[in-house]
């Protein structure tokens, strides 16, 4: 246990404890020497002014609770949160390198210079925890930067779009409202001045961004979540209908721990497969997932949403003939 720690332990200690601390249990608590001991009571009342006073009657040491609370000044974290704001640190530099990696650098450095070198191969093992990004779009590091400053501090933003779908270029006006992570790729929830609706934009797909100094318009969480966030995938609008899927047996036992949607419905059908209830408004991010387990799912309803399916299986099909 370092110095840091100790003179942690040793306020956290005296400040939750109704009575003095026995010597004995303080020594055993911050596993050290009477010496080391000492020179740890002395830092902690002399240089940091805690109201450390002996008790005799019973033996101990305690807070003088006459002079109120008392915090040590500044930040102090144990080991066990240093390493937890490293690991936290790590995984979002990992999420998107180069994108808040940089801006991360600073507190990074501090937080590593809390730990000491004697720390490098604990350091070293944070490499052990890592984010395996699949099929992620680039995305410019400014758009995200400015799209981040601009949910926080409810400003406006102005940008040139490019839809995804059309390709239609357009430029935009909008009052952000959150930015989401989903797949591996950045979106941001807004009020579009030239739609007057909530849309969603695919941070990958903004250029020619700039702040503005107007202030966002506020959208309630539950007319956000109503909007953006009733139907499956990323696509924006409320779910108006519901796709029954039907996986096999040898599937099933995948698909059944997995989250589609938060109002998802299951049942184990008889024979062993599973049937899976969606609910969704827009066809084509669904169609994606169901197509990629192949012959081990079928979709039962919508009539619409299996005719469409089962076209793409059949054109896929004749790929091989």
């Amino acid at each position: 246990m370092r110095r840091r720690e100790r003179l942690l332990k040793l306020h956290e200690m005296l400040m939750h404890a109704r009575v003095p601390v026995p010597k004995a249990r303080l020594l055993e608590q911050l596993a050290c020497s009477d010496a080391t001991f000492y020179r740890v009571l002395a830092e902690l009342r002399d240089e940091l002014g805690a109201p450390v006073v002996a008790s005799s009657d019973p033996p101990g040491y305690r807070y003088d609770d006459s002079l109120g609370a008392f915090e040590l000044p500044g930040l102090w974290f144990s080991a066990e949160e240093i390493y937890a704001l490293l690991a936290a640190e790590q995984l979002l530099t990992e999420l998107d390198p180069g994108l808040i990696g940089n801006a991360l650098e600073p507190l990074r450095t501090r937080i590593r210079s809390l730990l000491g070198n004697g720390d490098q191969t604990s350091l070293d093992n944070l490499r052990r925890i890592r984010i395996l990004r699949t099929l992620g779009r680039f995305t410019e590091p400014l758009a995200l930067r400015l799209c981040t400053q601009a949910v926080l501090s409810r400003k406006q933003l102005g940008f040139d779009y490019v839809s995804r779908g059309s390709n239609q270029h357009s430029r935009r006006l909008v009052c952000p409202q959150r930015l989401t992570h989903y797949r591996d790729n950045w979106y941001l929830d807004a009020w579009c001045h030239q739609a007057s609706a909530l849309r969603t934009f695919s941070v990958d797909r903004i250029s020619a961004i700039e702040s503005q100094a107007e202030h966002a318009r506020d959208v309630s969480e539950q007319l956000l979540n109503e909007e953006l966030g009733g139907s499956f995938g990323i696509f924006a609008g409320t779910a108006d209908q519901r796709a029954v899927l039907r996986f096999s047996k040898e599937r099933a036992e995948w698909v059944a721990d997995e989250s589609w949607h938060p109002d998802q419905t299951s049942a184990r059908l008889p024979d062993g497969r599973l049937e899976l209830h969606i609910p969704f408004r827009h066809a084509e991010e669904l169609m994606m997932d169901v197509l990629k387990h192949g012959p081990a799912v079928e979709i039962v309803a919508p009539a619409d949403l299996r005719n469409r399916v089962a076209d793409l299986h059949a054109e896929a099909a004749r790929q091989y003939e």
